[in-house]
C-alpha cells in the first residue's frame, strides 16, 4: 500500500542516490537550491516531508527531472501503479 511515510522514504532514497550519482554534498545542494541545511538533511533522512516543488528544485539542480527523483511508481511507464493512490497537500 502507498502511504505518505512510503512516498517520503522513497522520495529520500532517491535523492540520496542523485546526489551520490552527481558526485555532490548536501552542503552543495542546499547552497544551490536555498534549503536551510538541517531541512534538507531531515528530508535525506525521511523525517521529513519533500514537496513536488522541493523534488522540481533539486532535479533542476542536478540536472535531472522531477521524475528521477519521485518514487519508481511516479514514473510514466511504471506497470505497478497502485490504483488507489490518493495525493494529498
Amino acid at each position: 500500500m502507498v502511504n505518505q511515510e512510503s512516498i517520503t522514504k522513497q522520495t529520500a532514497r532517491k535523492l540520496r542516490e542523485a546526489l551520490k550519482a552527481a558526485d555532490r554534498s548536501v552542503r552543495w545542494l542546499s547552497n544551490q537550491s536555498g534549503t536551510p541545511y538541517v531541512t534538507l538533511t531531515r528530508q535525506l533522512k525521511g523525517q521529513s516531508t519533500i514537496g513536488i516543488g522541493q523534488v522540481a528544485t533539486y532535479a533542476e539542480c542536478l540536472n535531472l527531472t522531477p521524475i528521477d527523483i519521485l518514487p519508481d511508481f511516479f514514473s510514466p511507464s511504471a506497470s505497478n501503479k497502485p490504483s488507489d493512490l490518493e495525493v494529498t497537500a
